[in-house]
């Protein structure tokens, strides 16, 4: 299962439903593109022995594929030793959602509910937690066929069933993960399970000893991985010293870390300083709260996040970012997604930063493919705009009553637009446009502070 060509060939046998896509390793570009028509951009191509979010490429326009899929290629050959790659139908949105199996060598399997890992950075995990907030017949349909397939390749140890869920919860298996994650300890406090231990019993040959009917989850936990990153420039690796590491203590939690605590600049190896280098990974510490119930558990996080004291000489962590999304997890209603990283943008405009998750339109992926973008922007009404070079048709869900905070593009006239009313130029409280344009996205929080800028500025925009 290591293979990513050969799972997906596997899932087929058992009739798991897979993301639509190549069947075998990519023979050329020729069948990349007959395989891309034929499923509709976009779509993404991966390496088949790739891992960790490295060895992937999104493909958005049929005039790329030429580029990545050498690139694809190349990485795929140079990480690791392996030069297949595949290709698949891109789901967005998604959400990334795992399930927690365990067999023997006794032909037993069960499996520790789900986690929900859909907030990442460039394809790598940076929160998770258990349970994922989906309908109990996805629960009941996603753990089944994760059982299924363990049972269909005689797999026995813990392992890792992901899967892509769509916005009508439609899943597609996306790979299996033949060892233990760092999120399992997310899985062990909602199920008062040691999974190390289970996977040393299965191991030794030892019989699981319960049924599926045995095992009952109760609350809620998530993790949060502190990495040494700054989340304000794209999660650019933050090397430095560290000289202070307090990381938080107190009940239903757990902090993961190499880093040992102290209130004091720290003694290594005869030094007065802990390095953090860019030649490993930035991960810093994982933090695991859990409670009676979601809210509960969220309450903790923010709680512990705040009182993790991590300083020294360049050092920048998620921390912040960490803190933002238990926010956001906090107000999602079942069946939503939370805000990743792959579709947001950063807009600086009159000296501060504001950021936007962008939607999955035709136009919106023209303007992501254009950034970076630097504008000239110009004031009217309850807008600013700005030539951006997209000539984009009018697409379905045109409209000139734009909600504040909104972002648009004008079909046929390659202006981009923020919305920040209202002002007397609204109508029914609502910023009004001359004619129909294409929404492209929303930014997060206040706008208001663009109503006290000049009426001519410069503007940059750039993906995260």
């Amino acid at each position: 299962m290591g293979n990513k060509v050969k799972a997906r060939m596997i899932a087929d046998e058992a009739e798991i439903p897979k993301t639509p896509g190549s069947r075998g390793p990519l023979k050329n570009e020729k069948e990349a593109l007959n395989i891309a028509g034929s499923v509709g951009y976009p779509v993404i191509i991966k390496a088949a022995a790739g891992g960790g979010g490295m060895g992937m490429e999104r493909v958005v326009h049929e005039e790329d594929m030429t580029g990545a899929f050498k690139r694809v290629k190349e990485q795929a050959k140079t990480l690791f030793g392996n030069e297949d790659v595949y290709i698949e139908k891109l789901i967005h949105p998604n959400r990334h959602i795992e399930v927690q199996v365990l067999a023997d060598n006794h032909g037993n399997v069960v499996h520790f509910g789900e986690r929900d890992c859909s907030i990442q950075r460039s394809h790598q995990k940076l929160i998770e937690f258990s349970p994922a907030d989906i309908s109990e017949d996805l629960r009941q349909a996603i753990t089944g066929a994760a059982c299924a397939l363990t049972k269909a390749i005689g797999y026995k140890n813990a392992g890792t069933v992901e899967f892509l869920v769509d916005e009508k919860e439609n899943f597609y298996f996306m790979e299996m993960n033949t060892r233990i994650q760092v999120e399992h300890r997310v899985t062990e406090m909602v199920y008062r399970r040691d999974l190390i231990h289970e996977q040393l019993r299965s191991a030794a040959g030892e019989k699981l000893g319960y049924s599926q009917d045995d095992l009952k989850s109760y609350g809620y936990a998530i993790e949060c991985r502190v990495n040494a990153e700054d989340p304000d420039k794209d999660f650019e690796a933050s090397p430095g010293i560290i000289e202070k590491f307090i990381p938080p203590e107190g009940k239903n939690m757990i902090v993961d870390t190499f880093i040992p605590r102290t209130q004091r600049v720290i003694r290594v190896t005869g030094t007065e300083t802990f390095p953090i280098s860019t030649t490993y990974d930035s991960l810093l510490a994982n933090v695991i709260t859990w409670g009676k119930d979601k809210k509960s558990a969220l309450k903790l996080m923010k709680e512990k996040l705040s009182e993790f004291v991590i300083e020294g000489k360049d050092i920048k962590t998620t921390i912040p970012f960490h803190l933002e999304k238990i926010k956001e997890l906090g107000e999602i209603s079942t069946g939503r997604r939370v805000k990743d990283m792959a579709d947001r943008v950063r807009i600086k405009i009159g000296g501060k930063s504001i950021y936007a998750e962008i939607n999955s339109s035709q136009t919106a992926r023209l303007f992501l493919k254009s950034l970076p973008l630097k504008l000239s922007l110009g004031r009217w009404g309850d807008e600013y705009y700005g030539n951006c070079g997209i000539n984009a048709s009018r697409e379905e869900d045109a409209r000139a009553d734009m909600e504040v905070g909104e972002l648009a593009i004008w079909p046929d006239g390659s202006s981009f637009c923020i919305f920040f009313g209202p002002t007397p130029a609204s109508t029914n409280g609502k910023p009004k446009a001359i004619s129909p344009v294409n929404p492209i996205g929303k930014i997060e929080g206040d706008v208001s502070f663009l109503k006290e800028l000049p009426h001519s500025l410069n503007a940059e925009i750039e993906k995260l």
